[in-house]
């Protein structure tokens, strides 16, 4: 697909605002369609629509293949981290990452499927997590990283 070939934002798949396990089971089982690429992003990061039994959302698609290489992490694991990222955001009830999976059957092979969310204007992301919350933060990153 030609990045000429979209028309505008009117013409991509909306985010749709669903319950975590629906969405879940959407991004498991959906059919993915690309729809475009977000061009600034260091990684292949596509946008794209997922449905299925009559339901449509917008996600982002990563494929494994699309990953460039870091030094500090091993090749090709970008998108069992940000599925990870999810685990434990929902583990630890923090609910900021929105609902991820990992998927072997990508347009362009295995890689991660992640509900699109809408921007909230309202929500500013530098204070996400609130300072009551950051002790836990830091006790949680600590155990990750032992």
């Amino acid at each position: 697909m030609s990045e000429s070939s979209l028309s505008g934002p009117e013409s991509l798949t909306a985010p749709v605002a669903m319950p975590a396990d629906e969405a879940l089971l959407l991004l498991c089982s959906g059919e993915i369609s690309i729809e475009g690429r977000l061009v600034d992003a260091s990684n292949a990061t596509l946008y794209c629509a997922i449905s299925a039994d009559g339901v449509t959302a917008a996600c982002v698609y990563k494929p494994v293949a699309g990953e460039r290489p870091l030094w500090d992490f091993p090749d090709g694991t970008l998108a069992e981290r940000e599925v990870a990222a999810h685990a434990v955001s929902q583990a630890l009830g923090w609910d900021i990452v929105p609902p991820t999976v990992y998927r072997t059957d990508g347009p362009a092979g295995p890689g991660m499927v992640q509900l699109w969310i809408a921007e909230d204007a309202d929500v500013d992301v530098v204070r996400l997590i609130r300072p009551s919350r950051q002790r836990g933060c830091c006790a949680a990153s600590r155990s990750l990283t032992l």
